[in-house]
């Protein structure tokens, strides 16, 4: 566990990928934020924008869409993933 001026945060395990988790230092119960990365993965910006965000009263995780086992996965399982979805990307 890591303190960040007024924040409380580290890195977890969700289903074999990676996630970083932070949340205010105060107890209590806060509304939850789920931050998506970009294309670069779980950087120390994304780190730092869930830190900000925590400050602001949030509990926030940023799950990376990476993994070791299958490589990307978020983009190119989508359209196989989604019922009825074609394999294009065309509006």
């Amino acid at each position: 566990m890591t303190e960040t001026a007024g924040t409380l945060s580290d890195m977890i395990s969700i289903d074999n990928t990676d996630a970083y988790v932070a949340r205010p230092e105060a107890p209590g119960s806060y509304p939850g934020v789920i931050l998506a990365h970009q294309l670069f993965g779980l950087t120390a910006d994304v780190r730092a924008a869930a830190d900000r965000i925590a400050r602001l009263g949030y509990v926030v995780i940023a799950r990376t869409s990476f993994t070791d086992q299958n490589g990307l996965w978020c983009l190119p399982q989508l359209p196989r993933a989604a019922p009825g979805a074609s394999r294009s990307w065309a509006p």
